[in-house]
């Protein structure tokens, strides 16, 4: 009985050690969420930059940035749903800059009952 109850004390122990452990790596996976979360949200809040010449993904993720130019009329859309609005297309157009460089801008979600060209 007492070789029971000692076996049951050390597993309820290493349970509740367990447990305690996955509790403080969720805090600290909370607070490097919220670092993360606190740079977008800076990078969003920016001033916009001119598109820079090589842009870096790391680095440059969620910057502002700001161009001239014009649409070329070429654009892709690409079927997907969105749960409040439904079925429909996300829309990437084709940009041509000032400097001749060409981009993609995603334009939105376009539902499916919509019709024509977005403006």
């Amino acid at each position: 009985m007492l070789r029971a109850t000692v076996f049951a004390i050390i597993l309820g122990v290493s349970g509740v050690g367990v447990l305690v452990s996955l509790g403080v790596w969720q805090m600290q996976r909370l607070a490097w969420k919220e670092g993360i979360i606190a740079q977008a949200d800076g990078m969003i809040a920016a001033a916009p930059i001119p598109l820079p010449e090589n842009p870096d993904p790391a680095t440059d993720r969620y910057r502002a940035v700001s161009v001239a130019g014009a649409f070329t009329g070429e654009e892709a859309h690409v079927l997907t749903s969105i749960r409040e609005e439904g079925p429909g297309f996300l829309v990437i157009a084709a940009y041509q800059t000032t400097d001749g460089r060409r981009i993609l801008i995603d334009r939105g979600f376009v539902p499916a009952t919509s019709t024509g060209p977005m403006t």
